[in-house]
């Protein structure tokens, strides 16, 4: 039998793709063109290869460039975030609970900053009070993680790590504390009587 070729348009792009091979079922023939959605919910976009579109630097979605929020870090190369990332990005408002941008306020005496979802007055502790620093990691225990290749080779991989005095292994061990295993609890399932 002998295959043919047919031509198809992006739906997002219109970039033209030509000679798809054609698939044929009991319905007919179909040129399958690959496409993904864009990650936003609402969106609803189909992508194919020679759309634009990025991989946000937060959650690891793909996205169409519409959703592109870049947010300068010292680096050559901003990060990519989508809308929902940039947004969890902001600092966390302690009065509405919101990630909102927090606007500087003049004064004269102190410096105070304005909430832009809520409109709060707030001072830097209060900001500072409900954005936590993050705990830091280790980066030598993460590389070494990241070449094993086994569960066995990392475990093996962290308990030397571990073992070896590691200063900031040791101030992660005395920061956080372990959750002790709680006994399971099993509840009895009543029996249905027919």
């Amino acid at each position: 039998m002998k295959q043919s070729f047919a031509s198809a348009s992006c739906p997002t792009c219109d970039t033209l793709f030509e000679r798809l091979p054609v698939e044929y079922d009991e319905d007919g023939g179909y040129a399958f063109l690959e496409v993904r959605p864009c990650a936003d919910p609402v969106c609803g976009k189909l992508l194919c290869s020679c759309c634009d579109q990025f991989h946000c630097d937060g959650c690891g979605e793909t996205f169409c460039a519409d959703h592109l929020v870049s947010i300068p870090d010292g680096t050559d190369r901003p990060l990519h975030y989508c809308t929902a990332c940039a947004n969890e990005s902001k600092p966390l408002c302690p009065v509405c609970d919101e990630h909102a941008d927090m606007r500087p306020q003049k004064s004269a005496t102190e410096r105070r900053f304005e909430c832009a979802a809520c409109h709060a007055k707030l001072d830097q502790a209060d900001i500072d009070a409900a954005n936590p620093e993050p705990i830091p990691a280790c980066l030598v225990r993460y590389e070494l993680v990241m070449q094993a290749r086994t569960v066995g080779e990392v475990v093996e991989v962290v308990r030397a790590h571990e073992a070896s005095g590691c200063p900031i292994c040791v101030a992660l061990r005395d920061i956080v504390t372990p959750i002790p295993a709680q006994r399971e609890t099993w509840t009895a399932v009543p029996s249905l009587v027919a």
